[in-house]
């Protein structure tokens, strides 16, 4: 109907989301999945899914080369954080073809007592 009525739309990449019991098993399958922790160092530091790279957002462009096009996974704080949609539009932009964000990131990871180092 919107489009109908000749209102403005806005284009915009699919993201895919995994769930966390989802993701839970792709890591224990460890299927070439990379996984990628878009917070800062310092968030990473104090707590991340086991197995996560940290490659923060403002550094994805530059550090774009340490990641492989084979399935990827992001994530960041929780459902209010746009970090990892933003990660993952980008990782789209850059040719990458299988992008997950998982949008419960962290803080749902743990409170479901997942594994986190």
């Amino acid at each position: 109907e919107w489009q109908e009525a000749r209102l403005p739309v806005e284009e915009g990449k699919a993201i895919s989301f995994v769930d966390k019991e989802t993701l839970r098993e792709w890591i224990a399958q460890d299927k070439g999945l990379q996984l990628v922790d878009v917070r800062d160092s310092k968030a990473y530091a104090k707590a991340h899914i086991q197995g996560a790279k940290n490659i923060p957002l403002a550094e994805l462009g530059k550090r774009i080369g340490e990641l492989n096009r084979a399935k990827v996974v992001v994530y960041c704080a929780s459902y209010i954080c746009h970090a990892s949609s933003a990660a993952a539009e980008k990782l789209q932009d850059l040719g990458f073809l299988e992008v997950y964000d998982y949008k419960g990131g962290i803080h749902e990871w743990k409170a479901a007592y997942f594994p986190v180092r």
